[in-house]
């Protein structure tokens, strides 16, 4: 499967309101080159433009998504991730002591293929990524084996899976902020 990678980003949302803060996010995102998270979005979008909201960052990207305009990833436990879309090839890489997200082709199209050849079985969706420690932090290991860092991890998890879809209660906002930056004091 061959992907277009030359789009004319503006058009695919036709059919929607193009709005001033729809194409900024949607330039933010295309100029951020790598993954960026909603409220890294929201921080660049709100230095361009004081007037947009999380709400609309979040409605805006959960169009694009819809559209076929962006990747949403999951990558670790700890957030969402987005990305102009690439090819099925373009998997991630995720650390988990730095939390550096790096890019790598995977030859995915090729084992799909096998798997349909030798089972008869039609994929629908298939992804690849690999946690472990990148080449900065692999002697670092043992800070990351801090048993506070996995708690938080785990009940930053738990608090992410108890999420509400394309809403999200203030509580459970502020809840998910203090546990994230009590991890980020804890990483050290």
């Amino acid at each position: 499967m061959i992907m277009r990678l030359n789009r004319n980003y503006f058009n695919e949302i036709q059919g929607h309101p193009q709005t001033k803060q729809r194409q900024l996010l949607l330039r933010l995102i295309r100029e951020a080159g790598t993954h960026i998270d909603a409220k890294e979005l929201f921080k660049r979008a709100t230095d361009e433009d004081k007037s947009i909201s999380h709400a609309t960052v979040y409605r805006s990207l959960k169009l694009f998504k819809k559209l076929g305009i962006i990747d949403e990833k999951r990558l670790g436990q700890a957030q969402c991730y987005y990305e102009i879309k690439h090819s099925p090839q373009h998997q991630h890489l995720v650390c988990h002591a730095c939390g550096k997200l790096i890019d790598f082709d995977c030859p995915l199209s090729e084992i799909v293929d096998r798997v349909k050849r030798e089972h008869g079985f039609t994929v629908t969706k298939a992804e690849v990524y690999l946690e472990g420690y990148c080449s900065e932090c692999g002697g670092k290991k043992g800070r990351m084996n801090n048993q506070r860092v996995r708690e938080l991890e785990e009940k930053i998890a738990e608090v992410r899976r108890r999420l509400p879809p394309h809403s999200i209660p203030p509580a459970m906002l502020q809840e998910l902020l203090e546990l994230e930056e009590e991890l980020e004091k804890a990483k050290g």
